[in-house]
């Protein structure tokens, strides 16, 4: 039994049901597909629970492995960190497409990706779903 997994499967099934809950308080569905607010979070919210029961079954059932993680580039991890920080703050201030256009080459260069043209069709395409998904699809504006 690997305590960590289970430590951090339970952690994360409190968290899901919280988003779960709250997302029940989001408005209904205007568009006719019936989709409102409140859909994607609660799938997130499913999928989450899912997978969280899914690692503390396989920590109850598999013996423990004694393979360690080794971290490596420990510098690009808190920048990493950092620039999460800077996109929540910076998504006020000028708005979801634009903070992304800049987080997402960010991001993607501090994990190693150093083909611009890879960088920049990731972005846009990202930015193309989100708007088609959020704006389009469901109505809902992104900020």
């Amino acid at each position: 039994m690997q305590t960590g997994n289970l430590v951090l499967g339970t952690i994360s099934i409190i968290f899901a049901l919280c988003f779960f809950i709250g997302a029940q308080q989001f408005p209904e569905a205007v568009n006719k597909a019936g989709v409102g607010p409140a859909a994607f979070p609660k799938a997130i919210s499913i999928l989450v629970i899912i997978f969280s029961v899914t690692i503390i079954l396989n920590s109850l059932f598999n013996k423990a492995n004694d393979s360690r993680i080794v971290v490596k580039r420990f510098g690009n991890i808190l920048m990493s960190v950092g620039s999460i920080i800077a996109f929540v703050v910076l998504i006020p201030i000028l708005g979801f497409y634009i903070s992304t256009a800049i987080f997402f080459p960010v991001l993607l260069f501090l994990a190693s990706e150093t083909n611009w043209k890879s960088i920049v069709m990731t972005t846009l395409i990202f930015e193309l779903f989100a708007f088609g998904m959020f704006d389009q699809l469901l109505g809902v504006p992104l900020p």
